[in-house]
């Protein structure tokens, strides 16, 4: 440790000596003139009250220098022996208390280094640390859920699969997902284990703005929490569709009455002789029979094609396929037979090895038996899984330019409608054509970094769009500033603090079509999983390497300008009364 004097008007020191030297001359001159006793005494004492005045005006501070000093920054879940440890090995500690979006130091304390027990910050206040020396250390690991996956925008059909982590369950814990009227849809019982994962389903059956609740109770039934889920279910797009069959089948039969029932524009193309097809069209008016060009497939989202069809394709029609899909986003799914699995086909880019497995079944679904040919996908790179057993994938795609391209292992799936098993066969079906159709191409598309928002905290957002200078409001037609990406014109980003829990929008007055619907709920919700994304992105944004560097932290200490002005005084009063007496 190490001390030192410094001035804090500096800027002061130059004025200040030369006042304080004519001072000085004018003392000693006087003493030298008048012809006094204690001369020598005299001028010293004048030399102690100029020098007094001088350093009232300078203000001068002592400076502490210490590698120990440490500012330290309580948050919630930290440990009081972490705590005790620091203050033994420190001589100089200040402890504060965090409060999210408060000011930690004014200008007076602000300090070079700083220690974070606890769970830690919240990122929108880390810029208040910039430039100075933090090590975050960390504190107690809360019990719950730490991590939260699902798809915030669904489609009816699809089910609501929710999946997650959670850390130190305690046995006999139960998570239940609970619908709108606290309903309770699916369960999981929890196990005694450091990291446990669980998966919760529930079959989304109309549209609309829902808030399921996911909750846990302990093992007498007692709630310990209660947190919303919130999700956006969109009616399925009513999708152009053309079926293409070398011969009637069952299989394409009952998948035709399916995407009837849903909605969806249907054209059929059968093949009954060699030169004859018969053509049927669904859900739109008759129109001239369909031909493989790209003009004729532009206005289409998804084309099902048996590999008979697909192999028996002209030249010419395998490349404007082709080119429809690269270049159109035109999505294709090949119904297989037994052959497809042993032969090639240049727009069929799967390999498949025999597995011998005639049947499989698929999680949520464990009690049904599916049927299969005996092949399974080999697991290669740009394959993407659509659909997966245990034993490996048994539907999936392959993209091509902005289209896709998939098929299955499956087989005779119009067998599960025949037993009763409806939910099943909509599972398999519904995702396979959401997931293989036309995507389409939105101006405008929203990003957000979680799944719901927290009251009067900010809430970041990304937008990206092709209008040149959009401007985007609130529920209450307030405008939220956007900044542009330096490098991606068409990216902007944008932060807003909603006032009010429940759904929120936001809107692009330029495009009303472009609405991003979010969720806002009170800061205690969430609790466990609000501090494992603190710890983590404490750990991330103040790791050990940034700060490696041990320097020397600085304490400064005013001098009270009292002790200048009683000396001052004093000398000023002996020059003053010394004559006199």
């Amino acid at each position: 440790m190490s001390d030192y004097l410094i001035f804090q008007n500096y800027h002061l020191i130059g004025p200040v000596a030369l006042i304080a030297l004519l001072l000085l001359v004018v003392f000693v001159l006087k003493e030298r003139v008048f012809d006094r006793k204690n001369k020598i005494l005299r001028m010293l004492i004048a030399i102690c009250a100029v020098l007094s005045l001088a350093l009232i005006a300078l203000k001068p501070s002592k400076k502490i220098s210490t590698a120990a000093l440490k500012t330290i920054i309580l948050t919630n879940g930290y440990n009081e022996r972490h705590l005790d440890s620091i203050k033994k090995a420190n001589d100089f500690v200040n402890l504060l208390h965090y409060n999210k979006g408060h000011s930690f130091f004014s200008k007076s304390n602000d300090p070079r280094s700083v220690i974070i027990l606890g769970h830690g910050i919240k990122p929108y206040d880390f810029w208040q640390l910039l430039g100075i020396r933090t090590e975050y250390i960390g504190g107690i690991i809360p019990a719950g859920i730490s991590k939260l996956l699902y798809d915030k925008n669904n489609v009816v059909d699809n089910d609501f699969v929710i999946q997650g982590l959670y850390e130190n369950a305690r046995k006999g814990h139960k998570l239940i997902l609970e619908g709108p009227g606290n309903v309770g849809l699916d369960s999981v019982q929890l196990e005694s284990i450091e990291n446990q994962s669980f998966k919760l389903t529930y079959p989304l059956k109309s549209a609309g703005k829902y808030v399921f609740g996911l909750l846990e109770k302990d093992s007498l039934g007692e709630i310990i929490s209660r947190n919303p889920i919130p999700v956006n279910v969109n009616a399925p797009k009513a999708l152009k569709i053309l079926i293409v069959n070398s011969f009637p089948t069952f299989e394409s039969k009952y998948l035709k009455n399916y995407l009837i029932s849903l909605g969806h524009q249907l054209t059929v193309r059968s093949q009954l002789s060699k030169d004859k097809f018969k053509y049927e069209y669904f859900n739109l008016e008759r129109r001239a029979a369909p031909s493989f060009n790209q003009e004729s497939l532009k206005k289409y989202d998804l084309l099902i094609i048996d590999i008979s069809s697909l192999n028996r394709l002209s030249r010419n029609a395998s490349r404007a396929l082709k080119s429809s899909i690269q270049k159109e986003g035109l999505g294709m799914f090949i119904q297989p037979n037994e052959q497809f699995y042993r032969s090639f086909n240049g727009l069929a880019p799967f390999k498949f090895t025999y597995d011998g497995r005639k049947e499989t079944r698929i999680e949520n679904f464990a009690r049904t038996s599916l049927e299969k040919y005996p092949y399974g996908f080999n697991n290669e790179f740009k394959l993407e899984p659509v659909l997966e057993s245990g034993s490996g994938i048994l539907t999936s795609y392959k993209r091509l330019g902005n289209g896709r391209i998939g098929s299955t292992v499956l087989q005779n799936t119009f067998q599960l409608l025949l037993n009763g098993k409806s939910n099943i066969y909509k599972h398999i079906w519904a995702n396979s054509i959401k997931t293989i159709s036309k995507k389409e191409i939105s101006s405008s598309s929203w990003e957000t970094p979680g799944f719901l928002a927290y009251k009067d905290e900010p809430f970041e957002f990304q937008l990206r769009t092709n209008i040149m200078a959009p401007v985007v409001t609130n529920n209450e037609g307030v405008i939220i500033p956007l900044k542009r990406d330096r490098n991606i014109i068409s990216l902007w980003t944008g932060t807003t603090y909603p006032r009010e829990i429940g759904w929120n929008q936001l809107r692009i007055k330029q495009d009303s079509t472009a609405i991003l619907d979010y969720f806002v709920t009170d800061s205690l919700k969430w609790a466990s999983l609000q501090a494992y994304e603190k710890i983590r992105s404490n750990r991330y944004n103040f790791s050990e390497e940034t700060f490696a560097e041990n320097k020397e932290n600085e304490l400064k200490k005013p001098i009270n300008p009292l002790w200048f002005f009683f000396i001052f005084l004093i000398s000023i009063g002996y020059l003053w009364l010394e004559p006199k007496l």
